[in-house]
């Protein structure tokens, strides 16, 4: 299962318990207007990891398209240089697929964050830890796109020009690489 594959299992479950960690509020009329706020917060981020979850998995059926043919040997990079600046363009285009919905999980998490701070209130159990991993990037995935800023610029726009900006098959395009960069073995011995 893939990284996205299980943060995206960890939203739904969220979803599903999610209405679980906020106040049970049976009636508005009986419930306080801090009771109501925090009832509205939580729906608001329920709302907003639908919508995240739903458009994971939009992203991740773009991401099985193959790749287009790329030219390692053109490139003249290292090895592990090409490696790492296709999976950076990887997940950017993963990150640019679902921003939209990222950034709205992310406000909405802030907001009800706050709220609850202003009231007393501590974080919500389970939430927190497992949607900061979901919203935002590892540190592996800042180091490789530092060190994307530092290639050559006729390789970035080549490869930029080559895999776009929507989700590609990365497992394919390393295949590529791989099959490019390694000897060619004649089975003999």
């Amino acid at each position: 299962m893939t990284g996205m594959t299980t943060v995206t299992n960890r939203l739904a479950t969220l979803a599903l318990v999610g209405p679980l960690l906020a106040p049970v509020v049976t009636q508005a009329s009986e419930a306080s207007p801090r009771d109501q706020v925090i009832a509205a917060q939580q729906r608001e981020v329920m709302l907003r990891m639908a919508d995240f979850g739903t458009r994971i998995e939009e992203c991740q059926a773009l991401a099985r398209r193959m790749p287009p043919r790329l030219d390692a040997a053109a490139l003249s990079l290292p090895r592990e240089a090409l490696v790492n600046a296709i999976g950076h363009l990887s997940f950017r285009n993963k990150e640019l697929c679902d921003q939209k919905e990222r950034l709205a999980l992310a406000y909405a998490l802030g907001s009800q964050a706050f709220v609850r701070e202003q009231y007393g209130l501590g974080d919500v159990p389970l939430t927190q830890d497992l949607l900061m991993e979901a919203i935002y990037s590892s540190p592996r995935r800042h180091e490789m796109a530092l060190a994307y800023t530092g290639l050559p610029e006729q390789a970035k726009e080549y490869l930029e020009q080559t895999l776009g900006q929507t989700p590609f098959n990365l497992s394919a395009a390393l295949d590529q690489i791989r099959a490019a960069t390694e000897p060619a073995t004649d089975g003999s011995q």
